[in-house]
C-alpha cells in the first residue's frame, strides 16, 4: 500500500499523475513521509489487510503501461546501450514487452535469484515483495558478473 500512495502513475492519456487521496497527498511530504513510525503502521496495515486478487484486466493494463514508460525512457537516451533485468524469477510475461526489443537482457539475475531461494537464502524483507541487503547484493553480483564477462562497457 506504501508504494502506491507514493508512486507516479501513467493515464492512458500519457500523463504522469499520483494518488491523490489525503493519505496519499501525506507519504509524499518530505517529514510524514519518511517518518519510520507511520510507514511502520501502514505497513503492518497493509501486511494484516485481506490480501485480494488482482484482476487479470488490471494485469495486463499494467503490462501496456510499463511498454509506454519503457519507450518513452528509451527514446530519451537514444545512442546508449540499454539493459533491463527481471527480479520476479515467477513472472516472465515482460520478455514479450515490444519496448524492450533493443535492450541487452541480463537473464543471470534472474537465475541468481532462483539459485538464492533453492539454497533457502532469505533475500526478501518481511513484506515479501522488497528484497533486503542480501537480495541486492545477490543482484547486483549478477549485474556486475554480466558486466565484466562480456566486457559490456
Amino acid at each position: 500500500m506504501n508504494q502506491y500512495l507514493r508512486r507516479p502513475y501513467l493515464s492512458k492519456d500519457n500523463k504522469i499523475f499520483y494518488d491523490e487521496s489525503f493519505l496519499g497527498k501525506v507519504m509524499r511530504t518530505p517529514i510524514l513521509g519518511s517518518s519510520r513510525i507511520l510507514n511502520k503502521i501502514i505497513f503492518i496495515y497493509s501486511n494484516n489487510k485481506k490480501k485480494e486478487e488482482i484482476n487479470e484486466n488490471l494485469i495486463n493494463e499494467s503490462y501496456l503501461i510499463t511498454d509506454k514508460i519503457i519507450e518513452k525512457i528509451a527514446k530519451l537516451y537514444p545512442n546508449i546501450n540499454k539493459f533491463i533485468f527481471n527480479c520476479n524469477e515467477q513472472k516472465n510475461e515482460w520478455l514479450k514487452l515490444k519496448s524492450i526489443k533493443n535492450f541487452e537482457i541480463i537473464l543471470e539475475v534472474e537465475i541468481s535469484i532462483k539459485n538464492a531461494k533453492l539454497e533457502n537464502k532469505k533475500i526478501l524483507f518481511k513484506d515479501g515483495g522488497h528484497y533486503n541487503e542480501l537480495g541486492h547484493k545477490i543482484i547486483s553480483n549478477a549485474i556486475f558478473d554480466k558486466i565484466v564477462s562480456e566486457s559490456l562497457f
